[in-house]
């Protein structure tokens, strides 16, 4: 009896020991608050959960530091967060380039979300004058780059005699289409490309004088070194230059002029002009292309010997071939430019540029186009 006593004391004894325990443990777990977490990762043991801002996570801490993972704990779903409405889509109106705040406005192939440009908000603000300024979508070509070089400013035209120039240049475009192109297009049906660039070899080589001559004007030592390499070349191996027998050894066509030596020189091109049959072009280039001839052989060679039908031809043949492989790319200008001659003018502008600079293009990709009579071969 009395070692049963016993034992019911012991374990009634163990039960308070186990329950005391317990309750100690209970009462001091909210004291565990203020202890720093095992990872020192700003974290802090509370009974109210993890948070992240006002959302809660995780029971067992809360964030005044990075965030914390906690893998041993289920965390109840956060709540949903309150996010904005997307805004609808809006084209976005891009100006292409920056010669003319006037310039053509296009809708992009994609519209991009409100607020991310700042031309989306001015769509945003004046809807009805974007979409009332805003044309068809051009063909491939060029509508984008016609316009860059038609819509220049006034202010940088430098074209006093636009009206004159514009009534010539009408005029030069009806004799194009009346004698010009149906030439050019019968000369194209009658004779095949390997034909067509036989002439063209033939007129290049032949006014290698010229280019050379203006090559050491300008002290272009090594372009005169290669133009004396294409002559030879081309004089003896091409067969008096109908095959571009130097292109085949790398050495490459160049032209050069007295309008381009000038601009070397410092000489501005002072205004812009449409030459009658010519077309554009400026005092510069005119006088340039007049005193041209006195450095090339053929040309004193038919002067002194009365053969003046020689270079005339020779003008005419030059001329439609340089035509001939621009034509369409003309009619597609012609076709989508909101002004051709405006067009023209800044494409020729631009070439010269480039040609000066010896081809360094800026960074609007140009055209191969010239629009004239003496492309390549000296005018009588």
């Amino acid at each position: 009896m009395t070692r049963h006593l016993y034992g019911f004391r012991k374990s009634r004894n163990s039960a308070l020991t186990v329950a005391v325990f317990f309750l100690t443990a209970g009462l001091s777990a909210p004291l565990a608050a203020d202890r720093l977490t095992p990872n020192g990762d700003g974290g802090r043991l509370t009974d109210t959960g993890l948070a992240v801002g006002e959302g809660y996570v995780a029971p067992g801490f809360v964030i005044d530091g990075p965030p914390v993972t906690v893998a041993s704990v289920s965390a109840p779903a956060a709540p949903a967060v309150q996010v904005a409405e997307t805004p609808p889509a809006l084209p976005v109106i891009e100006k292409v380039g920056t010669v003319d705040p006037a310039l053509v406005i296009e809708k992009s192939e994609a519209p991009a979300m409100a607020g991310t440009a700042v031309v989306a908000q001015f769509a945003a603000a004046q809807p009805e004058e974007a979409e009332a300024a805003t044309p068809a979508a051009p063909p491939a070509m060029s509508r984008q780059l016609a316009d860059l070089l038609a819509q220049a400013s006034e202010s940088d035209a430098n074209d006093p005699l636009e009206p004159l120039n514009r009534v010539i240049f009408e005029i030069n475009y009806f004799l194009e289409r009346l004698l010009l192109r149906p030439a050019a297009e019968l000369y194209v049906l009658m004779l095949p490309q390997e034909a067509r660039d036989g002439i063209r070899n033939f007129l290049r080589n032949i006014r290698t004088p010229i280019v050379l001559a203006n090559d050491l004007l300008q002290g272009e030592g090594t372009r005169a070194w290669q133009t004396t390499q294409r002559f030879v070349i081309n004089s003896t191996i091409g067969v008096g230059g109908v095959i571009d027998a130097a292109d085949r050894f790398g050495i490459k066509h160049h032209n050069e002029d007295l309008g381009q030596t000038f601009a070397v020189w410092g000489v501005d091109e002072i205004v812009y002009l449409v030459l009658p049959i010519f077309g554009p072009s400026n005092p510069r280039d005119a006088v340039g292309e007049f005193l041209d001839r006195y450095f090339d052989p053929v040309w004193y060679w038919t002067e002194n010997t009365d053969r003046g039908e020689i270079q005339i031809a020779r003008s005419v043949v030059g001329g439609v071939d340089s035509y001939s492989r621009v034509m369409d790319e003309l009619k597609k200008l012609r076709d989508t430019s909101v002004d051709y001659y405006a067009a023209i003018r800044s494409i020729y502008r631009q070439k010269r540029e480039a040609d000066i600079r010896n081809g360094e293009s800026k960074d609007v990709p140009l055209p191969d186009i010239q629009y004239d009579f003496k492309a390549d071969v000296g005018v009588n």
